[in-house]
């Protein structure tokens, strides 16, 4: 008799293969199913049990199961699991959990989800994104080839392997364009990161290698990729409210690279010739010089520079607190959607000014007699009476810097005969291709 309670009591252990608990479906009448052991000497008792399970249940379930993997996992337990997985609509919705980009891109409905293949679909992604995988990894493989030679101080083979990594992403198969519509916004921070990374590094190793132009040149592209990220990231909508979200991602993930090209950049103006250098001082100041001043620069300061041919407009100028900045209002580069934005300048290139002619606009500053400087645009940006522009980043000057440019002949010109239409509909723009900030 004993044995046999022992069996009976060993018997009910292991038929405890799941826990069903009443939760109500859609908060009303669902149900939680836990498994808590899935061995396949217990698939048959299993089977059972989820044979009474209804089919619009499963539907339900597989919303939350977001990978392949781990419904092929389930579908080694029994028959009818592998059956529920071969089905389109299952495959409907791990592919809309995987893919959500592509997927609303696409804009299919559920009524119409039986037109595609969604199996054959999901496999083709994985491959993509495999071999997208793949070239992080070769990626990162040849900057830490480049980082072991730049501990051994072999500056020029560590700087050869970091521009082979990059010369690696003209081939066709690192065209991230393939690859775009099936990438979350992690895989494309990781993707720019490294690039991003690389750009400084080679900045660093033309430093030691006492190549200051070239030096700089790497340290301005990286600062183009942070442009790109940054509008991939942040709607130019304002009520957008994933904006101070991603505002927060990429700080995270961009804000210390950024601090890093800013050094960089200061440590190689601080080694480089004076003749190269652009901080001429003057302790005389250009009286002329006030908010609203428009400068123009006829060089080109090196191919691409983004000062030559500019003309910028001076949002503050205050010699007791020392804040000279200015926008450049008439260079712009594509962002990496293809849009081409508004390069303000060199500085903060994660900080958006926006200036209009709305008057009577609240939180708005008046910079020159119908030209104004942020506020509470949101209401007006449809509207065709008004102009609007945004611009990522600034330029700025130090104490005597700018005065000192002027009076060394640095190219720069200026006037204070300025309207709104200067400034909001500039002639001559160009379009920037190389990511030469300075």
């Amino acid at each position: 008799m004993e044995e046999e309670k022992n069996q009976k009591g060993h018997s009910r252990r292991n038929s405890k293969i799941m826990e069903v608990e009443e939760k109500g479906l859609n908060k009303k009448n669902s149900k939680k199913f836990e498994i808590e052991d899935l061995e396949e000497s217990k698939s048959q008792n299993l089977g059972k049990f989820l044979s009474q399970i209804p089919y619009e249940v499963w539907i339900k379930i597989f919303q939350f199961i977001p990978t392949f993997k781990n419904c092929l996992n389930l579908s080694k337990t029994c028959h009818l699991f592998k059956e529920i997985c071969e089905t389109n609509i299952i495959w409907y919705y791990i592919y809309k959990n995987t893919f959500p980009r592509q997927y609303k891109k696409l804009g299919i409905e559920e009524s119409d989800i039986n037109s595609i293949n969604y199996k054959q679909k999901f496999k083709e992604n994985q491959l993509l994104l495999n071999a997208f995988q793949e070239i992080l990894a070769q990626l990162n493989e040849t900057k830490e080839k480049g980082n072991e030679f730049f501990r051994q101080k072999k500056y020029e083979e560590a700087k050869s392997r970091y521009e082979q990594a990059l010369t690696s992403l003209q081939d066709d198969k690192y065209d991230i364009k393939k690859y775009e519509d099936i990438l979350t916004i992690e895989y494309n921070i990781k993707f720019y990161k490294i690039q991003i990374i690389l750009y400084s590094n080679i900045a660093l190793m033309f430093l030691k290698l006492v190549s200051y132009f070239r030096a700089r040149q790497s340290a301005k592209q990286g600062f183009r990729k942070l442009i790109q990220i940054k509008s991939m990231l942040i709607s130019e909508d304002e009520s957008d409210e994933n904006n101070e979200e991603n505002e927060k991602l990429y700080d995270k993930h961009f804000g210390l690279l950024e601090d890093k090209l800013k050094y960089r950049l200061r440590q190689i103006e601080d080694e480089m010739p004076l003749p190269f250098s652009f901080y001429h001082h003057s302790t005389i100041p250009v009286n002329e010089l006030r908010q609203g001043t428009m400068l123009t620069h006829t060089d080109n300061f090196g191919s691409g520079g983004i000062f030559g041919q500019s003309n910028v407009f001076m949002t503050h100028f205050d010699r007791e607190s020392e804040n000279f900045t200015g926008i450049i209002i008439n260079k712009k580069i594509r962002s990496r959607d293809g849009e081409m934005i508004w390069i303000g300048g060199p500085c903060e290139l994660s900080k958006i000014t926006i200036l209009h002619n709305i008057p009577n606009v609240q939180g708005a500053r008046r910079i020159i007699e119908g030209l104004y400087e942020g506020g509470e645009i949101a209401e007006y940006e449809d509207n065709p009476n008004y102009t609007i522009k945004k611009y990522y980043g600034y330029a700025s000057w130090f104490s005597g810097q700018l005065d000192g440019e002027i009076r060394n002949g640095n190219g720069w010109q200026h006037t204070n005969l300025v309207t709104p239409d200067h400034v909001l509909n500039p002639q001559g723009v160009i379009n920037m291709n190389a990511g030469d900030f300075y």
